[in-house]
């Protein structure tokens, strides 16, 4: 897996060119909010440029998120699934084959293989794989297009298809493009991170450590499973602290 991310680097920096100024509303863990044009500083962290006149450098330390706009987005391709892996991190790659013992990937030109057991499950758009409940309990199965859920385990996965032994029905192959909504295979565990990139093609990468800066109007992101990666600042829509949930 690390391997493939150290090639995936070259496809990523083409997502974009020069770093210009975005616009963007920060907040910080203090409750300011701040709007304007935002860019890199060389210093570290981010410099805006206040709508409301002025200039400010927050720390990527002192934030809580930093959501932008998102531009011209990247026309998305029905080839693509978006593989969401146990520690919240998203890669956008299509699905060669799959096996409750393994899943091969494609994703920016590269095949690779991930252990089932990085991997919470796919869903079939861009999104927040939050807005499904079945990733946060652990309720394996299909969420289906028409809102029902179809309980069971995995068998088979194919790019156009998800095979389920179910719990009512028995083995059922479903068609993913028609029917499928999200394939869920086990619950996530965000406290694996701290820290989140959302990207423009609907990548999210995860980190205990908070990014780093670097030339170029780069971030480098550590993520735990998808390995170091570089992220061009114009490719991120998001960067959000995890805050720890309060004792219940």
């Amino acid at each position: 897996m690390r391997r493939f991310f150290s090639i995936a680097v070259i496809s990523l920096l083409l997502l974009t060119l020069n770093a210009t100024a975005r616009t963007g509303t920060l907040r910080t863990l203090t409750g300011a909010v701040y709007e304007g044009n935002v860019t890199l500083s060389p210093s570290g962290g981010l410099l805006i440029n206040l709508n409301s006149g002025g200039t400010a450098t927050i720390p990527l330390a002192f934030l809580v998120n930093a959501k932008f706009a998102p531009g011209s987005l990247p026309a998305t391709n029905s080839i693509h699934r978006w593989v969401v892996f146990r520690n919240g991190s998203v890669l956008p790659a299509r699905l060669v084959r799959g096996s409750e013992s393994e899943i091969y990937l494609e994703g920016r030109g590269v095949k690779f293989k991930a252990s089932p057991l990085d991997v919470a499950g796919v869903i079939c758009q861009p999104g927040d794989p939050g807005q499904w409940p079945a990733f946060q309990t652990g309720r394996t199965g299909v969420a289906l297009k028409n809102g029902d859920f179809m309980d069971g385990t995995l068998r088979d996965l194919d790019n156009s298809h998800v095979g389920l032994n179910t719990v009512l029905f028995g083995y059922r192959r479903i068609p993913i493009d028609k029917d499928v909504a999200a394939v869920v295979l086990r619950a996530l565990t965000p406290s694996a991170v701290r820290y989140q990139l959302r990207l423009t093609d609907g990548s999210v990468y995860g980190s205990k450590l908070l990014p780093a800066m670097a030339a170029d109007d780069v971030l480098v992101i550590a993520d735990p499973v998808l390995g170091e990666t570089r992220v061009p600042f114009n490719a991120i829509l998001e960067f959000k602290t995890l805050l720890p949930t309060a004792p219940r």
